[in-house]
């Protein structure tokens, strides 16, 4: 490196602009720092509740246990199928219970595991299974076009819509036993709440997972504080949703009209179309669900991944949805560049002072402004890792008592030097996908390859064969 390179480098790295970037960043460290504190908090109350057993009995409301439909979209089959479907089989409820397990046509294969799994059921007059065939989407994702289909379905079926509740899951989580029926104890209970809601927490298989299994946990981790800090919330998670069969009937809520008119996004619109209502949405903190990550991850798995976690952004079913999204897009924006800049620029500047000293054999001099920053930097880095730790201790816990599990087999399995390697790549890769995104049109998903215009699902082709989720 010349003088001249080694001054124009220090020019651009000692400008205003990269100081206040610098500097600027301890706000949204801060920010995401408390954020998980907070969430670490609600998890320690609902533990603390539990131990010390300030939770319902177990007693179900005066008219009993409405009746639930659990819709579980398939599609293909993959390494913990079997053991989360058993999870969702096996809720311990008190009310009648029917499974639909909706499929795009009966020659997938989850149909013969579900009907093994569903052998259970047999002369059971609390429970039932069915498999619904819904056939091929053509205007909207695969996955929303599985749930209206469930959904009529449940209607058809229907005896008493106004005490009856819809249950939408994604089949590759894993809820405790109690769940179910502790959400709709309380959901009975409160009139005023339309729609609740669960949050994941995704673990690795082990320790030494791939880095980009390790990124997709870490991307996931600022967007989960949303669903996890109070009771009452904005935000919906696509794994989990129950409904009110009585909204359905008359979409009382706008949801199924939405969802018509090319969604792509189930959880996106429903949150959109709650704010707009002015309507919060239930979410209890013992509503967690760990959620497997696959061990090895390639870098093309996670930008796919990626990308169609970000292409629901450019999609949407009016106006308010689209603001909504873009706000959003300027969020993720915001903290991708107050977390990158920093951790790019600091370490970058430190060097050139230590080139200079051991080229040119000058004195080491650090500038004012650069301590200021390179120490705010540190301060916001050691207060979001102490807040992360917090969060993940105390979401261990809770699931361990959940599910009966050991803590210890849960904690094992997470390297916080990857998660925070994982963290910052994500934050990097981040915009440069979602520019990427943005630009092109179309996306695929678990084989299914989605073209958007105008902020909807316009074409849809559809391959041979289910592909891995990732």
């Amino acid at each position: 490196m010349n003088n001249v390179d080694l001054s124009l480098a220090k020019s651009v790295l000692d400008s205003w602009v990269v100081l206040i970037l610098q500097c600027h960043s301890i706000v949204p460290m801060i920010l995401i720092g408390t954020l998980w504190y907070l969430a670490a908090a609600a998890r320690r109350r609902e533990i603390r509740a539990l131990t010390t057993k300030a939770r319902r009995n177990g007693r179900p409301p005066d008219k009993g246990f409405p009746k639930v439909t659990i819709l579980l979209p398939t599609r293909g089959f993959r390494r913990y199928s079997a053991e989360n479907w058993k999870s969702i089989l096996n809720f311990r409820y008190d009310g009648p219970l029917c499974y639909v397990f909706v499929v795009e046509d009966m020659n997938d294969p989850s149909v013969s595991i579900i009907n093994e799994l569903s052998e259970t059921f047999d002369g059971s007059r609390s429970k039932s299974a069915k498999i619904v065939c819904a056939g091929r989407a053509r205007h909207s994702s695969q996955k929303i076009h599985n749930l209206m289909c469930g959904i009529k379905h449940c209607i058809k079926s229907s005896r008493d819509a106004q005490n009856e509740y819809i249950m939408c899951m994604d089949d590759d989580v894993q809820p405790h036993s109690t769940f179910l029926e502790d959400l709709i104890y309380d959901l009975d209970s409160m009139p005023d709440m339309r729609v609740a809601t669960a949050y994941p927490f995704d673990i690795p298989p082990t320790r030494d997972a791939s880095i980009f299994s390790y990124a997709t946990l870490a991307y996931h981790l600022p967007l989960s504080v949303g669903l996890a800090i109070h009771t009452k919330t904005r935000f919906v998670w696509g794994g989990c949703m129950a409904f009110r069969l009585e909204d359905m009937i008359d979409d009382r809520l706008g949801i199924l009209s939405s969802w018509s008119k090319g969604g792509y996004s189930d959880d996106l619109t429903v949150a959109a179309q709650m704010g707009k209502l002015g309507l919060q949405i239930y979410c209890p903190a013992s509503a967690v669900f760990p959620q497997w990550l696959p061990e090895t991850m390639t870098f093309r798995q996670y930008w796919n991944y990626l990308r169609r976690q970000l292409f629901v952004l450019d999609t949407y079913s009016d106006a308010h949805n689209k603001h909504t999204n873009y706000a959003l897009v300027c969020l993720l924006i915001y903290g991708s560049v107050g977390f990158v800049a920093p951790a790019v620029t600091i370490p970058l500047r430190f060097g050139l002072y230590v080139f200079e000293v051991f080229t040119y054999s000058s004195r080491l001099f650090i500038p004012q402004a650069w301590a200021l920053s390179a120490g705010l930097f540190c301060i916001g880095v050691v207060y979001m890792g102490v807040a992360l730790a917090q969060m993940i201790a105390e979401t261990a816990t809770l699931i361990s008592i959940l599910h009966g599990s050991d803590r210890a087999a849960i904690t094992s399995k997470l390297s916080f030097f990857r998660i925070a390697v994982g963290f910052w790549f994500a934050q990097l890769v981040s915009p440069v996908c979602l520019a990427y995104t943005l630009l092109m049109p179309h996306i695929v998903w678990t084989g299914v390859s989605y073209v958007r215009k105008q902020g909807k699902v316009s074409v849809v082709s559809h391959s041979a064969a289910p592909c891995d989720r990732y």
